[in-house]
């Protein structure tokens, strides 16, 4: 996704593991015998659970992402920017989003972000947390329009119906909102 440049926040595992600081300044000097090294050491390696409890309370902030069946729904949140380990060398400088319920024990999720340094907070975390909509679409796409009922045996005829099905949902979604009303509960 970042060669077609396109931005992302996706959900990692608690095992991913991200540069602390810039690889670029950890490169040993050189020692007068042997190659020069041209790769960081690995000190500042560290998996993302580490790098999110070393948050200190300042990091946190409490969000409302949108509206539950019983209120509000709201996580804290609070984003480090790091750098992305690549098969094991250094890569781009990213943003590790760090969210955690607001339960006496918290359940933690972690994503990372290729948005740009300035990006807000409170974007990254609406971004994380869409996989609700997403869901919706697709119990609406497969009950309402077919999305689970074709025939198909070929590639092409699969994406043509999965184009029909969401096209008729942007249909659906448009018409809905040029009426003013609201999404089924």
């Amino acid at each position: 996704m970042e060669r077609l440049e396109l931005g992302y926040v996706v959900e990692v595992p608690v095992n991913t593991t991200v540069w602390t600081e810039d690889p670029a300044s950890l490169i040993p000097p050189y020692g007068g015998r042997g190659r020069v090294p041209s790769r960081p050491t690995r000190e500042a390696i560290a998996s993302v659970a580490p790098v999110a409890a070393g948050l200190g309370c300042r990091a946190w902030r409490t969000l409302q992402v949108r509206q539950g069946a019983k209120g509000p729904l709201a996580f804290e949140f609070a984003a480090v920017r790091v750098w992305a380990v690549r098969h094991g060398a250094a890569g781009p400088p990213i943003w590790l989003l760090v969210r955690r319920s607001l339960e006496p024990v918290p359940e933690v999720k972690y994503y990372v972000s290729n948005a740009a340094a300035p990006t807000p907070l409170g974007v990254l975390a609406g971004v994380a947390c869409t996989r609700h909509e997403v869901e919706d679409y697709f119990e609406d796409a497969k009950s309402y329009l077919g999305m689970a009922q074709y025939e198909t045996r070929s590639w092409v005829g699969w994406h043509h119906h999965m184009s029909l099905v969401a096209m008729a949902h942007l249909f659906i979604t448009l018409t809905r909102r040029d009426l003013g009303k609201k999404r089924r509960s």
